[in-house]
């Protein structure tokens, strides 16, 4: 997946950081006891905003979480 390995996580944790930093990235997150659930990862760009990423914990996934978002 887009976030398997090291070297990938590492490339998107300073990725996500600077795009949001810089207004074109925007994260969705849902916590449930103060720990993230479930996440989406939103490209921004002038009035356009598409979807990148999302995730959510597999051990709720019962619960829905990532379409509670």
């Amino acid at each position: 997946g887009m976030f398997h390995g090291d070297a990938m996580r590492r490339f998107h944790r300073q990725a996500a950081s600077r795009l949001a930093a810089s207004g074109m990235a925007r994260f969705h997150i849902l916590e449930f006891d103060r720990r993230p659930v479930a996440v989406n990862y939103v490209m921004l760009h002038d009035s356009w905003a598409g979807g990148y990423a999302s995730a959510f914990d597999v051990e709720l996934q019962r619960y829905g979480p990532g379409t509670l978002l």
